[in-house]
Parts: structure tokens; C-alpha cells; sequence
């Protein structure tokens, strides 16, 4: 069991190191000559820019690719766009674990492909990021290469303790602002951060841009429903955990609701799915000693619960069209449980005695695996595995534990 449980995890984390085929757009790549190829291009939702172009002509040609030595630019239609340009690179940490004692100014000369993030009438903005760090870069119109917005982190000298923060990058974007008239206030400034969405925020009004709307949404919204087999099923020392005892699977409905939200919305490939559910479970457990014949025992649990999960999964297609796609997935989820008719039994030949059954957790965390394929961007079908969890209290010696098979049909809009 621990071997298959293994096998899932592989299996779930294959489509995550690996691209394939459908992760090549549509976009085209310019040569140091200037010809432009049109053709297909292998993007990325995230991580480290590009540093070189794999290039498709068409779907099911070969893949050629091109280094900052044979590309001058490339882009992938209505997604991203990059530059080959030759700039100083710092090399300064900014990870907590490897930060330097003292301000660390070094920086390397490289040519690399910069991600264009804004072309604004003023300045033009990128990105580069490595295993290092992130970076944004800003090039002015009349200026021959982009220039790097600094950002320094580092432990004090004098207290090893203390890191030092030296957000270079606001008097840069201060001084740009009143170069070309923007009205940034210097206190608004001070609080603009070192991520893609605060630089760019600041770039445009610099600019004087106003960013069309995306035709790519953030997130889909969606509502279903479906069937799920329940099984609980005693573990430990319990005479209901025996071989020969008997439990009853329970095939029951539930309805649900919930939103994708993409990480790149341009890509859509990789997307966290936050999944609201409820559900009812009916068991029943039993077991009869016929060693004692006549005299027959029987030991008996019956309860009834009424359950809302809350889910968290993060999905990836693995296979993906206009009109269909495939996906993967895991993710935890927290279940709610309202337990009733928890009741246990013990007959002794035609004497019966009644007693209350196990304590239950009110909430219990769980496992669940996805797989799914969604049709003409609306329909959703999807089976679910959820690892087995214990549902009752934290008993010594033994307890219940919760099995659970989803199929499922959500509506998307």
C-alpha cells in the first residue's frame, strides 16, 4: 500500500518537472540577420526567464533551438515578448539563508533575453530572473541598454543579527518620475515593493500608460455535484477491526461549488482549484462470535454524519486544446463532520445494550487526488482519490478510517 501510495505521488509530480507538446504558442523569433520565423514557441508560466528559444515551425516539426547568439527576439502572441540584451547582472542574494554580512555591489556583464513587461512612451520595463533573484531592468528611449532597478539585502556588519534592506530601486524610480513629469508622491514610493506588480504599477504611471484590459481570465467559477463511495472501516485492536467483521459501503450524492484560479492566466496550465462540498455518510459496522453456539454475541456500531469540505488542490493540464482539456493534481482538504446516531450495540443472545459510539473529530485533514478533463471550456468531469484519514478521536489502540472514490461534473462560467 505504501509502494502505491509512492506510485500516485510519482505520478502526480511527473507533468510538474516536464513540459510537453502543447505547452509550444503560437509566436514568432527574430534572427541576428532579421529574418523572422513564424512558427510555434515553448513558453513558461513561471520561474526563470527563458534562456533560449525552442522553436517549432508547426506542430509536429521538429524542435530547433537558438541561443542569445542567434535571436535577437522572440515572442509568443498575446502572452510574452523578450529581448536580447547585454546588461550587468548583480549578484547580490536576496534569499534569507545566503544573504552576504555587508552590501554585496558585485555584478556580472552577460548578454541574456529579458522579458518585456511594459513599452511605454517613456520607459521601456523588463525582467530577468536566475537561481539567484529576480530583477527588473528600466531603458529609457535615447539610452543604449536597460539599466537595473537595485535592490540590496544584508546582514549588518556590526550585528550579524540584523539584515539590512537598501531599496535602491525607489530613488531610481523617484528621479525617473520627476524626469518626465510623473506626479508620484516620495511617500508612495517608499512603500512600493520589489515584486512585478508594485514596479509595474509605478512604470505606468511614469509612462502615462493605461493597460488594456486581458482577453485572459484570472480564474473560472464553477458549481456541480456528483456521487461518492464512502467506506469507513476500523483500525488496531477492536473486535470490529477483525477480519470477519462486516461493514456497509454507503453510494451517496453531494453538490459542490468552487473557482480555478490560473497562476498565468496567459498559460492557463497550472491552476489552484479552491472546491467547497457537501456531503452525508451513513455507516454501519458489525461482527457475531458463533464460537459460543448457541449463545450467539454480536458487536455492532451504526452512525450518521453530515460533512462540508473545504479543498485546496493545485491541478496542471496535462493535455491541452480549445475544445479539451486533461488535468492532474493533488492538494489537502479540511473536513467538517456533524456526527448523529452514533450508537453501539452489544447482543448477547437475546439481550441487547446500547451505548454511545466513538468519539469523532469535528475536523480531519485529508489527501485528495484529482483527474479530470474539461469540454468545450464549460463541462468539467473529474474522479477523485482521497487518501485514507481517520475520522475518530485520537484513540490508543484504535480508530475509524474514512475511504473515499468521487465522480463528479461541475458547470464552468
Amino acid at each position: 500500500m505504501l509502494k502505491l501510495r509512492f506510485l500516485i505521488f510519482g505520478l502526480i509530480l511527473c507533468p510538474f518537472l516536464s513540459f510537453s507538446q502543447n505547452d509550444f504558442f503560437k509566436g514568432y523569433m527574430v534572427k541576428l540577420n532579421g529574418d523572422t520565423l513564424v512558427g510555434y514557441i515553448l513558453g513558461k508560466e513561471i520561474g526563470s526567464t527563458l534562456s533560449q528559444v525552442q522553436f517549432k515551425s508547426n506542430t509536429n516539426a521538429a524542435v530547433q533551438r537558438f541561443s542569445v547568439e542567434d535571436c535577437i527576439a522572440f515572442g509568443l502572441y498575446d502572452r510574452d515578448s523578450y529581448e536580447r540584451h547585454t546588461v550587468n547582472v548583480s549578484q547580490g542574494e536576496v534569499n534569507l539563508g545566503k544573504l552576504s554580512t555587508g552590501i554585496d555591489t558585485t555584478s556580472k556583464r552577460v548578454t541574456v533575453f529579458l522579458r518585456v513587461l511594459q513599452n511605454g512612451k517613456n520607459l521601456k520595463l523588463y525582467t530577468y530572473v536566475d537561481n539567484i533573484k529576480p530583477r527588473f531592468y528600466v531603458k529609457e528611449e535615447n539610452e543604449k541598454e536597460p539599466v537595473e532597478l537595485m535592490f540590496y539585502s544584508f546582514y549588518d556588519v556590526n550585528n550579524g543579527s540584523q539584515i539590512i534592506n537598501n531599496p535602491k530601486y525607489q530613488t531610481q524610480l523617484l528621479l525617473l518620475s520627476r524626469k518626465y513629469g510623473a506626479q508620484i508622491e516620495e511617500f508612495k514610493l517608499e512603500r512600493v515593493l520589489y515584486n512585478e506588480n508594485d514596479i509595474v504599477k509605478v512604470v505606468s504611471l511614469i509612462n502615462d500608460y493605461r493597460k488594456e484590459k486581458s482577453k485572459y481570465r484570472p480564474f473560472t467559477f464553477y458549481v456541480g455535484g456528483g456521487v461518492s463511495s464512502l467506506a469507513t472501516k476500523y483500525d488496531g485492536e477492536h473486535a470490529l477491526a477483525k477480519s470477519t467483521a462486516t461493514s456497509k459501503n454507503a453510494v451517496v450524492p453531494f453538490v459542490n461549488v468552487g473557482m480555478d484560479i490560473y497562476i498565468n492566466p496567459a498559460y492557463a496550465r497550472t491552476f489552484f482549484r479552491i472546491d467547497a462540498e457537501v456531503g452525508v455518510l451513513n455507516s454501519e459496522h458489525s461482527i457475531e462470535n458463533k464460537e459460543t453456539t448457541p449463545v450467539i454475541t454480536e458487536n455492532k456500531h451504526d452512525f450518521k454524519q453530515f460533512s462540508g469540505t473545504l479543498s485546496v488542490s493545485l491541478l496542471r493540464n496535462l493535455y491541452s486544446s480549445d475544445k479539451q482539456k486533461v488535468y492532474l493534481g493533488l492538494g489537502i482538504a479540511m473536513r467538517y463532520a456533524d456526527t448523529k446516531d452514533n450508537i453501539k450495540t452489544f447482543r448477547y443472545s437475546s439481550m441487547y445494550n446500547e451505548s454511545p459510539g466513538l468519539d469523532f473529530k469535528k475536523i480531519s485533514l485529508q489527501i485528495p487526488i484529482s483527474a479530470g478533463v474539461i469540454l468545450f471550456k464549460k463541462l468539467d468531469a473529474s474522479f477523485t482519490y482521497v487518501l485514507p484519514s481517520t475520522i475518530s478521536d485520537n484513540y490508543v489502540a484504535y480508530g475509524i478510517k474514512l475511504n473515499k472514490l468521487k465522480l463528479g461534473i461541475n458547470y464552468r462560467f
